[in-house]
């Protein structure tokens, strides 16, 4: 994990019995990666590369509907944090329900994301001043599939969480 991941990530991953190596940049993570990679015989798979493990993501749009049972929904609002989750969901959902609009939400001060989902480019901010290229088929599925993008402050990010939370959203 990258040094400054949210403690949550690391607490849980320790959790269920995984070493948790935290690196200074992607650089290093990759570095670490072949390592274990070449000492261990571990296999290495890029979420962002496999078009299986984006299927898996998209298990979250069956259940969304499965849950939905009976009610009239338009639109489905999903983190851009994660381009695996959103691009997974956003394909199973046009493929069972096309007139569900997919909209991407992402916090104001990291909106690179969404700069590059809406003009098609592939830049990124993955921190302040670290820029590396968006990549992959869930890059790709994204901009086929997103219908649009929002962006909400860290307040308002924290509200709807406290919302959903509470059962205020049901």
């Amino acid at each position: 994990m990258l040094d400054g991941v949210p403690g949550i990530k690391d607490q849980q991953c320790s959790r269920l019995k995984a070493t948790v190596i935290i690196c200074s940049s992607d650089a290093e993570a990759t570095e670490q990666r072949q390592r274990l990679q070449s000492q261990n015989g571990m296999t290495y798979i890029p979420a962002s590369h496999d078009p299986l493990v984006i299927a898996g993501q998209g298990t979250v749009g069956l259940e969304l509907i499965r849950q939905w049972k009976g009610s009239n929904r338009t639109a489905v609002f999903c983190s851009v944090t994660n381009l695996d989750l959103i691009a997974g969901i956003s394909v199973l959902l046009k493929r069972v329900a096309p007139e569900i609009k997919i909209i991407a939400v992402e916090v104001q001060d990291l909106n690179a994301k969404h700069s590059s989902l809406l003009s098609q480019t592939f830049a990124v901010a993955k921190a302040a001043a670290c820029f590396h290229p968006v990549q992959g088929e869930s890059f790709r599925l994204c901009r086929d599939h997103v219908d649009g993008v929002i962006s909400v402050t860290v307040e308002e990010l924290h509200d709807a969480m406290k919302d959903i939370y509470e059962g205020k959203l049901y």
